[in-house]
């Protein structure tokens, strides 16, 4: 349980499957090049124009090609950029919040990129500060937010917050990062891809791997200004996206809101059901997700480097943390209440918590029975 990957496809999907069931049914690669019938379907899904995709096999290349070209695209702008990046200091600047998705950060930092970090408030459930993210942004640069952020799982900011951000600060590049927003019911929060008409700074990225459940098939895509798609197609080849894929991710998107109210209400019962369970175990803090994971922590490093080597003992892998500030937290992913009832075993093994009985975490128990061993 320590990869985000989703739990369930649509039920469609399952048929949409069946079809290939003969020797030449893969023989091709698709339609056509661009994959039209998937930018299609998320334009009539999303309200964008065709123009404004970019589809490509997993979100994980879109992430890396659409950054370095915005990098170049900021430094190429300006004469004291160039030069900036050519005695190896940053030429651009990219403003995160933190903690957040590792891989994009470092990327940016492998690319000479400066990284400015918004440290998020975790005493007040990693809520976002937006005077100190506008103090961060007041010179042109690129702006990273997840929503919802991943690992904390809380919403960064609102539709209506990311309007304000984009019309005052027109200079700036801002990459919201929709890849589980499909979690959150749209009466609570309305995504952002159909904004990306009207706005030549904002730029929106997704996935099928999470919500739609479809990691197997490994899709994903940017929405984006038409002129920077285009200069994305020159550079990728085409065909990128095959048959299967193609048929399968078609048939989740024709199907989506029926399934999505399934996999939100999974969610929202696998999440109560683990966070009772760790309720009841000292020392463990937990954080209420919009995701399809849970950030959770011990009170210290060691408690936490051994909990979750027990619990890998116990057959149970957790996402642990590098990050100094993030390394007695640990994140659990919310999957099919047969992983749930695995993970509850686990706890059970691993801190010995039986119903409303609470002991104390391993480490603490461990020196407790020490002591008692030498009659203290």
């Amino acid at each position: 349980m320590s990869l985000n990957d989703g739990s369930i496809m649509p039920k469609q999907c399952i048929e949409t499957l069946a079809q290939f069931n003969d020797r030449s049914c893969l023989r091709r690669y698709n339609s056509a090049g661009e994959c039209p019938d998937i930018v299609n379907a998320i334009c009539e899904r999303d309200g964008v124009k065709p123009g404004n995709v970019f589809i490509e096999n997993g979100s994980g290349p879109v992430l890396k090609m659409a950054f370095h070209m915005l990098f170049e695209d900021y430094i190429r702008s300006s004469w004291t950029r160039m030069a900036s990046h050519l005695v190896g200091r940053p030429g651009v600047t990219m403003v995160i919040v933190s903690p957040t998705y590792e891989k994009v950060v470092n990327g940016a930092i492998r690319g000479g990129v400066g990284i400015h970090p918004i440290v998020l408030d975790e005493a007040n459930g990693f809520q976002l500060d937006l005077k100190k993210l506008e103090a961060a942004i007041q010179k042109p640069c690129i702006v990273y937010l997840p929503n919802p952020n991943n690992p904390t799982g809380n919403l960064l900011v609102t539709r209506d917050e990311i309007i304000d951000l984009v019309e005052r600060y027109p200079k700036n590049t801002f990459w919201v990062d929709e890849a589980y927003v499909q979690y959150m019911d749209p009466k609570i929060h309305q995504p952002v891809s159909d904004l990306v008409p009207k706005y030549d700074n904002l730029f929106v990225s997704r996935s099928f791997s999470f919500a739609y459940g479809l990691a197997g098939i490994h899709v994903g895509y940017l929405i984006a200004p038409e002129s920077f798609i285009e200069r994305m197609e020159k550079k990728s080849t085409p065909y990128r996206v095959g048959k299967l894929q193609e048929s399968v991710v078609v048939t989740a998107l024709r199907n989506a809101d029926e399934h999505l109210r399934d996999v939100r209400a999974l969610c929202a019962q696998e999440q109560a059901r683990i966070g009772e369970a760790l309720d009841q175990i000292d020392g463990i803090t937990w954080y209420p997700s919009s995701a399809n994971f849970i950030l959770c922590k011990w009170p210290d490093t060691n408690t936490t480097t051994k909990f979750l080597a027990d619990m890998l003992a116990a057959g149970v892998r957790l996402r642990p943390f590098a990050a100094p500030e993030m390394a007695n937290h640990f994140r659990i992913t919310l999957g099919l209440p047969e992983d749930t009832d695995q993970l509850l075993e686990a706890l059970q093994v691993v801190t010995h918590y039986r119903g409303s009985e609470v002991l104390p975490p391993p480490s603490q128990q461990a020196v407790s029975e020490d002591a008692a061993a030498v009659g203290v």
